[in-house]
């Protein structure tokens, strides 16, 4: 089954680039036009946010993982590409596509649950759920800027309306549990935060769910480097290097080894491998409401 197994950088590099002999290098989109690292993509200091009904697509499980429709469709090829957007960002075509669409704009949320509210969309009830972009950087998975790829691809708009894309985000195939921030009934949100839910209820919990994982996502292995990534929020001219904690450890030791020896159980302790997306991970939900 497709989507089995977990979602991770080395997958995505894969879905990026053709089949072994998969044709002429020169039609390899990803070499013109690089998705696996896209030049827009959403500022990591906000969460990405998606409204969710039962007739929704890529409803996230208990775990709280969601899978696009196609959720290992290969984009390696511009007509791949192409095609596939052009689908996606027409809401009257049902078909499969590898992208779940977020907003990074709360009023874009709000507007979307006035519009199937209306009996005649028999939409709902309701479900919010909130990411952390910051993670899904991290463990090296594509955001696209859905305006920005529709602009380069020269794909219309199939609503006429410039404004409708802005703040558009599409994640590419899958959105694994460690980015899940939390998950809300927006029924329960608006009838006990309807002016601030985002700045009292949502906001909050992303600013937690990032703390847990910058803090675990610290370098404490200094046999070798940290292959959790980057800590959320951070730039990668910020970010120094995991391999070099590994290698100032590894003089000091050799420097003080006759000293080290009484010592060996702290740090053997000291050496774990560090788990960013740990037992203690962040999930609010309406409990916390």
């Amino acid at each position: 089954m497709p989507g089995r197994e977990p979602l991770d950088a080395d997958t995505v590099h894969e879905l990026l680039q053709p089949e072994t002999d998969g044709g002429d290098p020169a039609d390899w989109e990803e070499d013109v036009r690089s998705w696996l690292t896209p030049d827009q993509q959403p500022p990591t200091d906000l969460p990405l946010l998606r409204l969710w009904d039962e007739k929704s697509g890529s409803q996230p499980d208990e775990s709280g993982r969601m899978l696009a429709r196609a959720p290992r469709q290969r984009l390696c090829t511009l007509e791949s590409r192409r095609e596939s957007l052009e689908i996606h960002v027409d809401n009257g075509r049902w078909v499969v596509t590898p992208y779940i669409s977020f907003s990074s704009l709360p009023e874009a949320i709000e507007d979307l649950a006035q519009v199937r509210d209306d009996p005649k969309k028999k939409r709902g009830p309701h479900k919010l759920i909130a990411i952390n972009p910051g993670v899904r950087e991290a463990k090296g998975l594509p955001v696209l800027d859905v305006g920005a790829e529709m602009e380069h691809y020269g794909i219309e708009d199939p609503y006429d309306d410039s404004d409708y894309y802005e703040n558009h985000y599409a994640c590419l195939w899958e959105v694994t549990p460690e980015e899940i921030v939390g998950q809300w009934t927006w029924k329960k949100l608006m009838k006990n935060n309807k002016e601030d839910w985002y700045k009292e209820i949502v906001l909050p919990a992303f600013q937690q769910h990032n703390n847990a994982f910058t803090k675990r996502s610290a370098p404490t292995d200094i046999g070798g480097p940290d292959e959790s990534g980057r800590a959320a929020g951070l730039s990668r001219e910020s970010s120094i290097p995991c391999w070099t904690f590994g290698l100032v450890a590894r003089l000091m030791v050799s420097k003080l080894a006759p000293m080290v020896s009484k010592l060996a159980h702290p740090i053997h302790a000291f050496c774990h491998d560090a788990d960013p997306f740990g037992q203690d991970r962040v999930y609010r939900s309406d409990e916390e409401i």
